[in-house]
């Protein structure tokens, strides 16, 4: 591979460290050591893209969150669901709606998925992204966490709400049921509805470059203007609902649980957790 894009292979992993502009860690299958991974490129301020779900507990989530401010190292935590541009006409129109006085009632989401951890994310962030919401508790029902059945899982949020909007309720439906939908997310204000709905971007082909495209840039553009796209604080926030989703289904049978109620150092599993032999570390 190295032959056919004429890049240099290193013998370590620490050897990259000052020879790149910028790192992506992308493999989902080594979240567990985003920590690890991250460190060396975070410590000497570079500019990295952790993918989702960024951390397996809020212990790891905030030593990284803390390492990149210490060292000035931007960091982008993306889903491709949120960057796509329907995501942000969504985010636009419904802030505008706002604007004006428009009260959030409530909202929805679709995804098509095997899994939570992987592909069940997509709507969190998705959703989080237009709303910019204070998840305080989350609850989600389903059959398995990894490479589940055709009925999926549910999964609500309550969500307190700013200024003089009454808290309100978001639900989320993840399943492989839904094959036939490249997914959907539905705002209810009391002003109308706001829908993303990604069957309306193209087929397959057209939807991934939709997707994915946006994200290659957002990065490039934080590799060449050294400024996070993203605050710490939302990270974290979809983060911690990400990880309060699983501690209620593994830990709680499902019912809700308040976002601040999850032990910080309570770690969701993972699907190969000896995928990377420790020693490769310093």
């Amino acid at each position: 591979m190295q032959k056919g894009i004429n890049v240099k292979s290193v013998k370590n992993y620490y050897d990259m460290v000052d020879k790149v502009d910028g790192v992506i860690l992308s493999d989902f299958h080594s979240t567990g050591w985003w920590p690890q991974l991250s460190k060396p490129y975070l410590e000497t301020g570079m500019p990295t893209l952790i993918n989702r779900p960024f951390a397996l507990s809020i212990k790891e989530a905030k030593e990284m969150i803390e390492r990149s401010k210490k060292y000035n190292a931007p960091i982008l935590v993306p889903s491709s669901d949120e960057m796509m541009l329907e995501t942000m006409k969504a985010h636009y129109k419904l802030q505008k709606k706002l604007d004006e006085g428009a009260k959030i009632l409530g909202a929805m989401g679709a995804e098509p998925c095997g899994d939570y951890p992987t592909h069940g994310i997509h709507s969190i962030y998705n959703l989080y992204t237009i709303l910019e919401p204070n998840v305080i508790a989350a609850a989600l029902h389903a059959d398995k966490w990894w490479k589940w059945g055709a009925q999926g899982a549910l999964m609500d949020w309550r969500v307190k709400g700013k200024n003089d909007n009454p808290d309100y309720y978001v639900n989320i439906r993840m399943s492989r049921a839904l094959k036939n939908t490249n997914g959907m997310v539905m705002i209810l204000t009391d002003q109308g509805r706001i829908i993303v709905d990604n069957d309306h971007v193209g087929d397959m082909f057209t939807r991934y470059r939709n997707m994915f495209l946006p994200t290659c840039i957002e990065f490039q553009r934080m590799v060449e203007t050294h400024k996070q796209p993203q605050s710490y604080e939302h990270i974290l926030g979809e983060t911690r609902t990400f990880l309060t989703g699983f501690y209620s289904h593994l830990e709680k049978n499902g019912c809700m649980v308040g976002c601040n109620d999850v032990p910080e150092n309570w770690r969701t599993p993972e699907v190969m957790p000896d995928r990377i032999p420790n020693d490769i570390f310093k």
